[in-house]
């Protein structure tokens, strides 16, 4: 697994990293707490993943001497990680040691094919990758009964050939010539038969041993490459019986993986959107109505954006269970503060109007619907002249904001960061609520020499995102256009 080096102030300290995520900041609740001068309660999450490492940036951070304010960015292995005044470095696994080459072994002491794979321990991290394994702890690694075979047929063989020695012995004694012909003849016919029954035999054992080394190593693709070499209408019935639940397993494996990276998104998304909004506002007891309105709408825009979340296969992660578990919780500890469908007020409208536009990247998108709700739904005039006047207010602060994004998106590309400049028009088209604004964005950035790999980054690695993209009438017609030839990807952040 990754090995991770943090300087902190001065004090250094090393160690090894699973699969997940690590919250990094000043704040107690962080998994990786620093001291250091500069760094924020709630800075940054490492997403370590088997492909690779990326950071979610929620304050500005340095990476390889890089200025980077916010969004998603991958984390090259060596490069440094700046977090305030601490430094963090992900270093990658250790390549594995080098095997002995197979002709290096005389040919008749080569050992049988599973011997290496099944040998070897199950690694600790297959275990934590939270995939069904329980098979796996049924699993022994007592020698096969077709290696024990394979071991007679050897010693066989070699018998018949000290007879056959005899046989020439005994036709110097004047027996007739055909005779040890026929020995020979019935030995080779015997070998072809015992090869050939426990050949068949043992190519299945060493296929399903290897695969059981696999699927505890995590190596899904391989497994799925050892099973697919048997021929299941060949095998004994006690092997087709493991052959089965071999396959088993790796089916439920393979759906459960499918669904990982998806899985890892919506999580941080309970962790970002839902246990944020708790931990951060929910001061109060009882809680705040607009506070808990807001936490209703969050959730319900979380279901949608994530359908599958009572699916069979993801409830089986321990950690997305427990995510379901605290949203439940949730929804019994606040049910009676106030209706999920409660009609908007003015409360609503300035408490999102503080939480969506306060810092970072604003969400217009999020604030401005709600005030138009609000002003429909209120019969009392000093209300709606609130809202109105907050509603002005806002649009105009929108217009400099979006100047000053777009001013910032031209820094960027000028300075020959692209995919970061795409970023910030992105984050634009889906959060300014101004059609004038949005269509600027979205032409600003189609006019990149770079857009259509960029867009294909974006439906490869960010589907959520790219597909608000497409509302946009001018994204969705140059991606109809253009997007089928586009040529190598790049990443996008944020």
């Amino acid at each position: 697994m990754p090995r991770l080096i943090v300087d902190d102030a001065g004090q250094k300290k090393a160690f090894r990293v699973s699969k997940g995520r690590l919250s990094i900041g000043s704040a107690d609740s962080a998994k990786l707490k620093l001291t250091a001068g500069g760094v924020e309660p709630e800075h940054a999450i490492l997403v370590v993943r088997p492909e690779g490492v990326q950071v979610q940036v929620h304050k500005p951070v340095k990476i390889g001497g890089q200025s980077v304010d916010s969004g998603e960015v991958d984390l090259p292995f060596g490069a440094p990680l700046a977090v305030g005044g601490a430094t963090i470095t992900v270093e990658a696994d250790e390549a594995p040691a080098k095997s002995v080459p197979a002709k290096a072994v005389p040919a008749r002491a080569m050992p049988a094919k599973q011997a290496g794979p099944a040998a070897a321990a199950p690694k600790a991290g297959a275990a934590r990758a939270g995939a069904p394994s329980a098979g796996a702890a049924k699993r022994g690694a007592a020698p096969s009964k077709a290696g024990a075979a394979r071991g007679g047929a050897r010693a066989g063989a070699a018998g018949g050939g000290r007879q056959r020695g005899g046989d020439r012995g005994a036709k110097k004694q004047g027996l007739p010539a055909w005779v040890p012909m026929v020995g020979v003849v019935a030995a080779l016919a015997l070998a072809v038969w015992v090869f050939s029954g426990f050949g068949s035999s043992s190519k299945a054992d060493n296929a399903m041993t290897a695969a059981t080394s696999q699927l505890d190593d995590g190596n899904l693709k391989t497994a799925r490459a050892s099973l697919s070499s048997i021929n299941p209408a060949k095998l004994k019935p006690e092997q087709k019986t493991k052959y089965e639940a071999l396959m088993a397993e790796l089916e439920g494996r393979e759906a459960f993986k499918d669904g990982s990276e998806a899985r890892l998104r919506a999580m941080r998304e309970v962790d970002e959107q839902l246990k944020g909004l708790v931990d951060r506002q929910f001061k109060t007891d009882p809680a705040e109505p607009e506070k808990v309105r807001l936490l209703w709408d969050r959730i319900a825009a979380w279901r949608e954006d994530w359908p599958m979340y009572k699916d069979p296969i993801w409830l089986e992660d321990p950690n997305w269970a427990a995510d379901m578990a605290w949203i439940a919780e949730q929804e019994q500890k606040f049910d009676s503060v106030i209706a999920k469908d409660a009609p908007y007020n003015l409360a609503d409208a300035e408490f999102r109007a503080y939480y969506f536009l306060d810092s970072g990247i604003k969400r217009y998108n999020l604030v401005m619907p709600v005030i138009a709700a609000a002003a429909s739904n209120t019969t009392d005039s000093t209300e709606r002249e609130a809202l109105e006047a907050l509603n002005t207010l806002l649009n105009e602060e929108q217009v400099a904001y979006a100047q000053e994004r777009f001013d910032k998106a031209r820094q960027y590309f000028e300075e020959g960061q692209e995919v970061q400049s795409a970023a910030i028009l992105v984050a634009d088209i889906r959060t300014l609520t101004q059609p004038q604004l949005v269509d600027r964005a979205a032409t600003l950035l189609l006019g990149f020499p770079k857009i259509r790999p960029i867009l294909e980054g974006y439906e490869r690695t960010k589907p959520e995102t790219f597909s608000e993209l497409m509302l946009n009438g001018k994204i969705a017609a140059f991606v109809r256009a253009n997007l089928s030839d586009a040529g190598e990807e790049a990443q996008p952040e944020g």
